[in-house]
């Protein structure tokens, strides 16, 4: 099916509107197919093709710098994307599209995947906990693959060994945790007692924290109008209450108990009932983007996706990818520190220590099942782990052999 160029744009801008699109959404896409227009127009194109739509889509760098244009790479090709799909069924299909993972090429080790795939799903609720080890497999099968190793009954201790010895030190641990639960389904109980006994180094790291320059800078720019107010609420919800992004993305409208203030739910990763003190500032910033921004659809997540299908967000990283935008507008710098979401729960235990909230306070807003989990947090007291340190009076400096 070929069309004019101009009448493909206009059905797709037609399409995104009726579909409900955000009006800030749909100029932006004005803006695209006006690019694509002049586009054609320069190149002399006047019937769409896939061909021309690729040449478009390729175009995401900036002109004078060379560097890669975010903006370009998201909007374009999910453009072409779209008036793709109407080119071929005659319709745009707004269906998300998932990322395929990067399998192996061996038959027998896809069959490996697809087995382990199954018992997770079958003993694991958490999809959290499924992509986890599933991750963890396609990374064993991909070394083995490029080691010449087709079937788990050719694998040996010592290549187990030079895999765990592949990844760097601060992934051992979860890589021996992952190979543990793998050896134990196939029953490879050789390599299962091999890894069990290796205890890799690990070190107790001081909880980052925001600083006070960096606090105030978050609070400007998430009160200014370059945030949506589904994104600052994601983000406060992060910062002051510590929620993880799987709970925040499964937060339903049910659970926010507007006239006793409260937020209950029940914790994705743990299963722990939480109650929430439902703040002014979380409040507010959840009601301005149920009233000015939420999609109108039947769906009880509070949070969506801003364009269609308006569908609850994919997964952790559409929040990582909401707080690593914030925090690059607030122009902080990641430094050593962890990032994401992950960062927005530590910083508020860590806070809540410094305010001297009881520890088993601190776990409950968590999920914790006891303060054990949150005795990590207690390292960004420096004051008071100062006070703990002893004197050095009175020591001799004699050095006894």
């Amino acid at each position: 099916m070929k069309s004019n160029i101009d009448d493909f744009c206009d059905a797709f801008i037609a399409a995104i509107t009726d579909v409900g699109y955000a009006p800030k959404n749909i100029e932006n896409y004005k803006q695209v197919s006006n690019r694509f227009k002049k586009f054609c127009a320069e190149n002399d194109y006047d019937t769409y093709t896939a061909n021309i739509g690729q040449m478009f889509a390729d175009n995401i760098f900036n002109e004078k710098t060379g560097e890669l244009v975010r903006y370009r790479y998201v909007m374009y090709n999910r453009f072409v994307r779209l008036i793709n799909s109407f080119c071929l069924q005659g319709a745009f299909d707004f269906s998300i599209v998932k990322k395929e993972k990067n399998l192996p090429t061996s038959t027998q080790l896809i069959e490996l995947y697809q087995n382990y795939t199954q018992h997770l799903k079958a003993q694991y609720s958490n999809n959290g906990t499924v992509g986890f080890f599933q991750n963890g497999i396609l990374c064993l099968l991909r070394y083995m693959e490029k080691s010449d190793i087709t079937s788990l009954t050719d694998l040996a201790v010592a290549d187990v060994v030079d895999y765990i010895c592949s990844w760097p030190q601060k992934h051992q641990r979860n890589v021996l945790c992952i190979l543990r639960n793998i050896f134990r389904y196939f029953e490879r109980e050789d390599l299962y007692f091999a890894v069990a006994g290796i205890h890799p180094y690990h070190a107790k790291r001081i909880v980052p924290m925001f600083m006070e320059d960096e606090v105030a800078k978050i609070k400007e720019v998430l009160s200014s109008s370059c945030v949506s107010h589904r994104d600052a609420a994601i983000f406060l919800l992060g910062l002051t209450t510590g929620m993880r992004a799987v709970d925040v993305i499964n937060l339903r409208l049910s659970d926010i108990d507007w006239k006793n203030e409260t937020i209950f739910f029940q914790q994705s990763k743990t299963g722990n009932a939480v109650c929430l003190p439902l703040t002014t500032d979380i409040g507010n910033s959840i009601y301005r983007y149920i009233l000015e921004e939420r999609p109108k659809v039947n769906d009880d997540h509070v949070f969506l996706r801003s364009q269609a299908p308006f569908m609850p967000l994919s997964g952790h990283s559409a929040c990582y990818c909401i707080v690593s935008n914030i925090l690059q507008r607030a122009g902080i710098q990641k430094d050593d520190r962890i990032w994401g979401m992950c960062m927005l729960r530590h910083n508020a235990a860590s806070a809540m220590v410094q305010n001297s909230i009881p520890l088993a306070t601190i776990a409950a807003i968590l999920g914790h099942a006891g303060t054990r989990t949150t005795d990590i947090y207690i390292t960004a007291d420096i004051n008071n782990l100062k006070e703990c340190v002893l004197p050095l009076v009175g020591i001799s400096r004699k050095v006894n052999p």
